[in-house]
């Protein structure tokens, strides 16, 4: 029965196809570049709120660098804010696309590893990392970031969290799961798991001061093409066998279309906040 169901689902949306990206074998790091449209697109942005903490918690900043810009949603809300970013991106389409959404702006974007990458010392009042901090080695960036920073510079990083035990069609969507991905259910469907260890790090590093957690609770609602498509350009999805991802895709699009094609997401976006001990 579920043969069909892919070709049905890549019919779905008054604006067009919404066809499976195919995955490829490779590194759960560097996915995200063979959607960066998609990803661009479908990705939530982060609460205003974060920014005016950010900025409240290192005013006069005039400099930052950015770790992972993705596509450049948090780097463009840094940009309208009148600050000067120098963003690095591994992946190129990524990057691509960055360039695109803050043209016109005092954006820079390196194509690099941050832990590849050589700051010019004290160049940065702020290092910025969104939906980034959890892909990069500790032991490589924190001295980098801290070489990087004017004396009292500050850390900040955050993460969208889906609430996926607030959803309120979690119980069918579970069984989605278990059906067609197994590996993943349980998961909380594409949530970003929060490294804590990256705190430990940024704590016992010496370079920089306890770390200051703060949250913004927000909900987004989706239409089934709109979720399957967001579903796509998370990792645990994209390294699925193709096959079981149409399924699961075109399992997940169905139950949302059996409740009035609607599907009410709450978010937790995470800051963390870390002052340089450089004097």
């Amino acid at each position: 029965m579920h043969r069909d169901r892919p070709r049905r689902a890549a019919r779905r949306g008054a604006a067009g196809p919404s066809p499976v990206l195919v995955p490829k074998p490779r590194d759960r790091a560097r996915v995200f570049g063979e959607v960066a449209d998609l990803y661009d697109r479908r990705r939530p942005g982060y609460p205003a709120a974060v920014f005016d903490d950010v900025l409240a918690f290192v005013p006069g900043a005039r400099d930052v660098l950015e770790i992972g810009c993705g596509t450049g949603k948090a780097t463009l809300s840094l940009a309208i804010r009148g600050l000067r970013v120098v963003a690095v991106e591994p992946d190129p389409d990524m990057a691509r696309v960055a360039r695109a959404n803050t043209a016109g702006r005092r954006v820079a974007i390196r194509v690099s590893r941050f832990e590849e990458w050589q700051p010019k010392p004290a160049s940065a009042d702020l290092i910025f990392a969104a939906q980034s901090l959890h892909w990069v080695d500790a032991s490589l960036a924190l001295p980098s970031c801290s070489r990087a920073l004017r004396p009292r510079g500050g850390l900040a990083a955050c993460w969208n969290v889906a609430r996926y035990e607030l959803m309120p069609l979690r119980d069918e969507l579970d069984a989605a799961y278990r059906r067609f991905a197994p590996e993943i259910a349980g998961k909380a469907t594409g949530t970003p798991v929060l490294h804590h260890r990256w705190r430990r790090a940024i704590e016992e590093s010496r370079l920089f001061g306890p770390v200051d957690v703060r949250t913004y609770d927000w909900e987004q609602t989706y239409s089934a093409v709109e979720y399957t498509e967001l579903l796509q350009t998370h990792s645990d999805h994209r390294t699925l066998p193709p096959a079981r991802l149409a399924e699961l895709l075109d399992a997940v699009a169905t139950i949302i279309e059996g409740h009035d094609d609607k599907l009410r997401r709450p978010y937790r976006t995470e800051l963390w906040l870390s002052r340089s001990t450089t004097q």
